[in-house]
């Protein structure tokens, strides 16, 4: 899907496709909103604006899983109308062992060592919490989190959603974005402040602890 799905932050629970407008070589990407998203079939008042979108691969189709209160929506790609895609819902993913009311998780991103990271927003910064199976189950390993970095150390953005609170605070969001088509783990971040930045995945980067 050549663009972003943004959900509003407000009450009303719409998303919007942004598209891309400029040529995937570019380094910074340009948009434009195109118009809200058409979801089929969804009783809109069981999600909230703490609502977050993860778009997935199903069958060579971009579908979308839809967090509620304590349960995830999923929702079916069925087709492009005037270049924005259509979506249907079709059940709910619920239970003690998927819990989806979180709003601070954002993402879930796989290590060079196999391991897989659920990237969580911890008021100040952006953490990699390693996700370990054992004879219990599967758990977040904490302790052994990681804080995400760029060029400038550790990396976090402006908010305004309560300064008094942190400088840092907000209701700030981050996606994986193969941008490039390389098949790396970039990402990007829509902060609370209305600001869009890009994080190319950079392995030669030393990312302190």
């Amino acid at each position: 899907m050549p663009g972003l799905l943004v959900l509003s932050g407000t009450n009303e629970q719409q998303i919007f496709y942004l598209k891309r407008t400029n040529p995937p070589g570019e380094r910074k990407p340009v948009f434009r909103n195109m118009g809200e998203v058409t979801i089929l079939g969804l009783d809109r008042t069981k999600l909230n604006f703490h609502s977050k979108l993860c778009l997935y691969e199903n069958n060579s189709a971009n579908d979308l899983l839809l967090s509620g209160n304590n349960y995830l929506t999923i929702l079916k790609h069925s087709g492009w109308k005037n270049g924005i895609p259509e979506f249907l819902f079709t059940d709910w993913i619920s239970g003690s062992d998927a819990p989806a009311s979180g709003y601070l998780y954002n993402e879930v991103l796989f290590g060079e060592d196999g391991n897989r990271y659920i990237l969580d927003f911890s008021q100040y910064y952006w953490k990699l919490i390693p996700v370990k199976k054992d004879g219990n189950g599967i758990k977040l390993q904490y302790t052994d989190s990681l804080k995400l970095t760029d060029q400038n150390g550790i990396f976090h953005v402006p908010g305004e959603t309560d300064p008094q609170f942190s400088p840092e605070w907000g209701y700030h969001r981050i996606s994986k974005w193969d941008f490039d088509g390389s098949g790396r783990q970039h990402l990007i971040v829509a902060t609370d402040k209305g600001n869009l930045y890009l994080l190319t995945d950079d392995t030669s980067i030393k990312r302190p602890r």
